[in-house]
């Protein structure tokens, strides 16, 4: 039987932390550099001014990464079919309602689709 994918899933602040929170600890540091953040202390990291680590590949002026950006960045990977390596685990953990699933090799993933637009690095 084919699985149903929601067409949005809308995570709360919390779980959109998490994910963030995920990449900035494991998963963005091989081709970003944090420039400037904030954090909620009873949240963690709640934005991230991320500049690119490397000459020739993406957008090379510093861009805030929000909460809102990871929202957005998630409903692309379920709405479209992009060839993303890491899609099947991103839905799974959208379809499961645990986006604590979601591992740094996914936040980057998803990070990336929020800056970028696209997958740049990886």
């Amino acid at each position: 039987m084919a699985q149903i994918i929601p067409a949005r899933v809308i995570y709360d602040s919390e779980e959109l932390t998490d994910i963030l929170t995920t990449a900035v600890e494991g998963g963005i540091g091989y081709w970003s550099v944090i420039t400037d953040y904030t954090r909620a202390e009873d949240l963690g990291w709640t934005s991230v001014c991320l500049t690119p680590d490397e000459e020739g590949k993406g957008d090379f002026l510093p861009k805030w990464v929000l909460l809102d950006d990871i929202q957005q960045a998630i409903d692309k990977i379920v709405s479209e079919r992009e060839t993303i390596n890491v899609r099947k685990d991103i839905v799974e953990a959208v379809c499961s309602g645990d986006p604590g699933n979601i591992d740094s090799e996914g936040a980057d993933v998803i990070v990336q689709l929020a800056m970028f637009g696209k997958l740049v690095y990886g």
